[in-house]
């Protein structure tokens, strides 16, 4: 999908740099704000066909315009703009395909662990009758190791195709 200059990005953006002021550069990534930006662009991008994404867009300057101060003092601001980002980055996964990083290799390697466990206690079990327990073991570890491997793969794809908050 290539990304076009809408003149809503292009205020949008210099509304962002603005705010953007006096944070640091630890403060950007804790509260994660290049994500954020990527999903303002994306949103842009999809406006055109999805009009959950043509709704977000006063919202989207509104949590822009209060984003320096959220990020700098607690409470009522800082919750809401927390929302706000997980409410673009919540539409972004369900309705546009995007995952967190990771995600394929996380869940893969959750399920390899029992699934290896399993084979291993079957293994132990109709090897040795139950009494070799380092199956269990052995199968958890190796069960993980593929779901990794598996995950890893599938995140790959992901990233090849730019499908990543």
């Amino acid at each position: 999908m290539e990304a076009k200059e809408s003149a809503w990005l292009n205020e949008t953006e210099n509304l962002f740099r603005e705010n953007l002021k006096g944070i640091s550069e630890k403060d950007v990534r804790f509260y994660r704000l290049e994500e954020f930006w990527r999903n303002v662009k994306r949103l842009d991008e999809f406006s055109d066909d999805c009009p959950v994404c043509r709704e977000m867009h006063a919202e989207v300057r509104e949590t822009i315009a209060g984003m320096n101060d959220a990020v700098k003092h607690p409470g009522k601001r800082r919750r809401k703009f927390d929302r706000a980002l997980s409410t673009l980055a919540s539409h972004m996964t369900e309705e546009h395909g995007f995952l967190p990083p990771y995600y394929y290799t996380y869940r893969w390697s959750a399920l390899g662990l029992p699934a290896g466990a399993l084979v291993g206690a079957l293994v132990d079990l109709v090897l040795f009758h139950g009494q070799k327990w380092g199956f269990i073991v052995g199968g958890t570890m190796i069960g993980m190791l593929i779901g990794y491997v598996l995950g890893g793969r599938k995140d790959n794809d992901m990233r090849a195709k730019k499908k990543l908050l």
